[in-house]
């Protein structure tokens, strides 16, 4: 199962935030929302060293980010610094072969 990490700044907007969340409800692939209290991914990396020593750091490790919001699929990033509409992203995500549940009419 493809695993999608939506990592958002603490400055977004909620409205923004829900919409994202509402994404494990239109694809097939577990969806990770963590809004963060730091403005770049870098000092987000540093704080998870911090405080679990690492052991969590192994996620990330190879993946070469900056800039929040980051959109990382199975380790991969897709989408850094910006923050795409939720069908520019449902797009996106059938490019990389993730499927969409049922149609369905989605209010965004």
């Amino acid at each position: 199962m493809h695993v999608l990490e939506i990592i958002l700044p603490y400055d977004v907007d909620p409205e923004l935030e829900e919409k994202y969340r509402r994404l494990k409800y239109m694809v097939k692939a577990e969806v990770k929302v963590v809004t963060v209290n730091y403005s770049t991914f870098k000092e987000y990396l540093e704080y998870i060293k911090e405080m679990y020593g690492g052991r969590r750091l192994v996620e990330y490790i190879y993946v070469d980010a900056e800039d929040l919001p980051v959109f990382i699929l199975d380790g991969q990033v897709i989408v850094e610094g910006n923050y795409p509409e939720v069908y520019e992203l449902l797009e996106l995500l059938r490019y990389y072969g993730i499927r969409t549940r049922r149609k369905r009419q989605y209010v965004f």
